[in-house]
């Protein structure tokens, strides 16, 4: 509807959206909402980011405050860290849905 045509007036305005039926709009989005998603075969159903900080402080430790150049150049003491410190870590994670169909 044009409400600026010509010959448009207050009342046939009030008429126009009087006789809207508001129910057949809705069951015709819920039949287009279900037949779009019948369609699909493949969709992401989880997605999750982890991300984690670790400190390697403590008061019952060994590790030095400074780099001790002993560890850094010496590989079978690799396993263990050179100096105090932070160190951090990240995960990401995703769930994928398969609704494959049978014919």
């Amino acid at each position: 509807m044009n409400p600026y045509a010509p010959g448009t007036t207050v009342s046939s305005v009030d008429t126009y959206f009087d006789n809207i039926q508001l129910i057949d709009a809705v069951l015709r989005a819920r039949g287009d909402k279900a037949a779009l998603e019948s369609n699909q075969k493949i969709r992401l159903s989880n997605f999750r980011a982890q991300f984690e900080t670790y400190n390697t402080g403590g008061t019952l430790i060994t590790t030095p405050d400074s780099p001790d150049p002993a560890v850094q150049n010496d590989p079978t003491q690799a396993a263990y860290p050179d100096e105090l410190g932070f160190d951090h870590m990240q995960s990401f994670f995703f769930g994928v849905e398969a609704n494959p169909t049978l014919t």
